[in-house]
């Protein structure tokens, strides 16, 4: 008999463009050839942290998000970009402007779909929903098609655009096993929109070694600044990959089929240590703390929590230099040769949960194992970091603050 510990994720995140009443150049770059799968991660992992730097400084609280639904749906949004507007996003994204990401990313799908497996299920889903009569460039909707599996959904943002925002989000509803609701709000679409780019991303994944339900006990958890509170700590003796680091702590837990697998980073317990580490935060330093991981005796202390976050991120993503997307001398041709669009608004929603399930009995064949020396210590008592990756291609899939497990986030 078995406990199941599921950590199921689901992100969503969604582009709104907004026409801002110019006629568009038509016209595109040309381009020196397609990225690989591999610099397409390198790209999305490096945006994910830089993102992440960004929505952090101005919360200190829960943050969750997935870095992969964003860049999904932002390079959708990319294969149209034109002149200033193509050269900011790509500087953005980490993608070099005269080449193409889009098979690379197409590759990177192709290879996230094989981690489903038995206790493991990851699914990836794009729409574009456009205004009925909307002329789009076949070049355009070929490289959604072909690459992201992206085909248009016809909606009326014109005439009725309640009826639209119903249809975006009942299928994102649909697309993440009705967890995640109502992502579009009414002030997210009206007459004005024109064009949507959805992307949903949902993940269920079973502990590789699960935790017995019986060893789970309430437990202090140090919230900065305010009184300690009590959470359901979940408890395990087996061997991880861990390591001490200068910074803290860091440990790797797999999930069944073990392609997929979660980083926990617990910083020293001093004060400011965790925004230290935020601040920091950039691929190289998380490759470089990835090495140290050894396998060891280690007993790992969890808590439960869920926690539901939702992000208008314009404001992030301009402060990080693609000003020109949401502004009216926005290039966007290489969607449309007759109307002229612009970023409106990105809306990012995230929905983490980490919990036990089922009733089974479950023997650690790897706890057995460590009678040969005393376990590590890892009691994740205080905020701490995940990263959600996929083992074989290195892509960050989710990523997250906890400060307080009870805390919904924001």
């Amino acid at each position: 008999m078995t406990d199941c510990t599921a950590f199921r994720a689901i992100r969503d995140a969604v582009l709104l463009m907004a026409i801002t009443g110019v006629l568009a150049n038509p016209g595109g770059d040309a381009t020196a050839g397609d990225l690989e799968r591999s610099q397409v991660v390198e790209a999305s992992n490096a945006f994910a942290l830089d993102l992440y730097r960004h929505v952090g400084a101005e919360s200190r609280g829960n943050i969750l998000l997935s870095p992969l639904s964003i860049t999904d749906a932002l390079a959708m949004t990319y294969a149209g970009a034109r002149g200033t507007t193509r050269e900011q996003m790509a500087k953005v994204l980490h993608l070099p402007a005269d080449r193409e990401p889009h098979r690379g990313f197409a590759e990177l799908r192709g290879a996230l779909g094989r981690a489903s497996s038995t206790g493991v299920r990851l699914d990836l889903a794009d729409r574009l929903w456009v205004q009925e009569g909307m002329k789009l460039l076949p070049s355009f909707l070929m490289v959604l098609e072909s690459s992201y599996g992206a085909r248009p959904g016809l909606v009326d943002f014109v005439r009725d655009p309640e009826a639209a925002r119903r249809a975006i989000n009942g299928w994102t509803g649909e697309r993440t096993g009705g967890r995640v609701k109502d992502l579009l709000t009414s002030d997210d679409v009206n007459p004005q929109t024109r064009l949507v780019v959805t992307n949903a991303i949902s993940f269920e994944g079973e502990w590789e070694a699960p935790f017995n339900p019986k060893w789970t006990k309430p437990a202090a958890f140090h919230v900065p600044g305010e009184k300690p509170v009590k959470v359901p700590l979940m408890t395990q003796e087996g061997r991880f990959r861990y390591a001490r680091l200068e910074e803290g702590e860091i440990l790797e837990k797999t999930y069944a089929g073990q392609q997929l697998s979660v980083l926990f980073l617990l910083p020293r317990e001093i004060p400011g240590e965790l925004e230290r580490i935020e601040r920091s935060l950039e691929a190289k330093t998380l490759e470089k703390w990835a090495a140290q991981l050894r396998p060891r005796a280690v007993l790992l202390s969890l808590p439960k929590f869920r926690g539901v976050g939702r992000f208008e991120l314009s404001k992030q993503l301009q402060g990080m230099g693609m000003t020109t997307a949401f502004s009216s001398d926005a290039d966007f041709s290489g969607i449309t040769d007759v109307e002229r669009l612009s970023l409106a608004r990105v809306v990012h929603q995230a929905v983490v949960e980490v919990d036990e399930q089922g009733t089974k009995a479950y023997a650690s064949t790897a706890a057995s194992q460590e009678a040969r020396s005393l376990p590590v210590m890892f009691r994740v008592d205080r905020p701490f970091l995940f990263l959600i990756t996929d083992r074989s291609t290195g892509i960050i899939l989710f990523l997250g603050r906890v400060t307080n497990p009870l805390a919904r986030g924001q």
